[in-house]
């Protein structure tokens, strides 16, 4: 049975035809930053920002730290002191801030990239960065939910069948932050397809929310 989902939702972005540009900070995530030792706390600190909408109490990233990493002591070096010498963040000493002023669509496609660079979690901890396109364990999972629902996007009426993106019906950060396990999140009752539009309009519509409950 396929699972759909509504992103139609009141507020969802008309489409342009023109893809969000693609930010600094999503770059240096795809392609500079390495969640190994001590550097999965960087996804931990940018996924905070970015939900809240591109700036953030520094406790709050201090607290999910620690909540993931109780063993962790607390040290603004990492890693913030490393985000901002690479010119993603800066911060004071109550704030942590994106160096980027990015819109809503920026900041989704910045999530998006967050989660396909390490998905697999136990909390918000980074514990298996194979979970990404190309890896065999997301082609294996990929191919599950095409067997499922056909390959074709989710989304009631969208009959679209290219560049299809393997996609979690419910946000794998939110749901390793009530306890679930990362075989339960990445399980593929949790997956599905969705066209490139549609992927970006149900994480903008996410980011959107989310940074409303921070407020």
């Amino acid at each position: 049975m396929a699972f759909r989902i509504a992103t139609d939702l009141p507020g969802t972005p008309e489409k342009t035809g023109k893809p969000a540009m693609t930010s600094k900070t999503e770059d240096f995530v795809r392609n500079s930053m390495s969640p190994a030792n001590r550097r999965h706390f960087q996804p931990i600190a940018l996924r905070i920002i970015a939900e809240a909408g591109g700036v953030v109490e520094i406790n709050r990233i201090r607290q999910a730290i620690l909540a993931r990493h109780p063993e962790a002591e607390w040290d603004r070096r990492y890693p913030l002191k490393v985000l901002k010498d690479r010119g993603v963040i800066d911060f004071d000493k109550r704030t942590a801030r994106l160096v980027e002023d990015l819109d809503s669509a920026q900041l989704a496609s910045l999530l998006a990239a967050i989660d396909e660079r390490a998905v697999r979690t136990a909390g918000l901890r980074v514990e298996d960065t194979s979970w990404r396109p190309g890896q065999a364990e997301w082609a294996n999972l990929r191919q599950l939910v095409i067997e499922r629902d056909g390959e074709v996007c989710a989304v009631l009426g969208c009959a679209a069948v290219d560049d299809l993106q393997l996609d979690h019906i419910w946000r794998g950060s939110l749901l390793a932050a009530v306890g679930w396990s990362p075989a339960a999140i990445n399980d593929p009752t949790n997956l599905q397809l969705l066209c490139p539009d549609h992927h970006t309009r149900k994480t903008v519509d996410e980011t959107r929310l989310l940074a409303v409950c921070a407020e």
